[in-house]
């Protein structure tokens, strides 16, 4: 149970069950981990990308598993030009190997991305690559590798990915 999951190394943590898209009543948060429905070349997962932006304190950090395919990129990169005069920075990504989410035989391509309500409005991510990574294990020792060199960022996306279907591994 992801819920559970996230209960474990977040115990403090807020888990809203509604719909997000429809969630604003004034509160802000410090950090939001989302792993949003994708949608056609991820429009639906940039609305609720948006959506959690505008939810951020200042200082606050998103972090979500959204799709990667050449049509999704574009969207995200266009969402983020807005974002960033917003004072949104794309500070991380890290690609995921289309193993790891494996949709009724069609593997998808995902990465993870963190942005910062910083003010800076950066849009020059550090990039990692672990989309030829073959099995779970070392994939969780990569996020850690990334975790110690970037912050706890991976931490709470760790667990989403506990949960996910691996094709083949």
């Amino acid at each position: 149970n992801h819920i559970k999951d996230l209960h474990r190394v977040a115990p403090n943590a807020e888990v809203l069950n509604q719909d997000f898209l429809e969630h604003g009543d004034g509160k802000t948060y410090k950090k939001i981990v989302l792993n949003p429905p994708y949608g056609k070349d991820g429009e639906d997962a940039m609305a609720h990308i948006s959506h959690a932006a505008r939810l951020l304190d200042a200082d606050g950090r998103l972090v979500a598993l959204i799709p990667s395919g050449a049509a999704a990129t574009r969207n995200f990169d266009a969402m983020m030009e807005s974002l960033s005069e917003q004072g949104i920075s794309h500070v991380l990504s890290v690609d995921l190997p289309e193993k790891l989410m494996d949709k009724q035989g069609a593997r998808l391509k995902t990465r993870i991305v963190v942005l910062d309500k910083d003010g800076g409005g950066t849009l020059s991510p550090k990039t990692y690559d672990l989309s030829d990574v073959s099995d779970k294990d070392r994939l969780y020792d990569a996020f850690d590798d990334i975790s110690r060199s970037e912050g706890s960022v991976l931490t709470l996306a760790r667990c989403r990915v506990a949960g996910s279907r691996w094709a083949g591994m």
